[in-house]
């Protein structure tokens, strides 16, 4: 999926237990590992999965209505 979202969207991973991905866990009320989020660029999570797989229509929906 990283790699079909190229120059469209950012793919990243971090980790929760780090200071960055606690601060993130904590702004985006994120409630069980994994989580996924599709954010857009004015900082609206406009797709969420916790648990399991993200939906890869879901996803591609979410980036490009965004």
């Amino acid at each position: 999926m990283q790699r079909e979202l190229e120059g469209k969207a950012a793919v990243l991973r971090l980790d929760v237990q780090d200071a960055v991905g606690g601060d993130l866990l904590r702004r985006f009320r994120v409630t069980g590992v994994p989580t996924y989020l599709v954010i857009s660029a004015s900082g609206e999570v406009v797709h969420r999965k916790t648990f399991g797989f993200p939906d890869r229509d879901a996803v591609r929906n979410a980036v490009q209505e965004k």
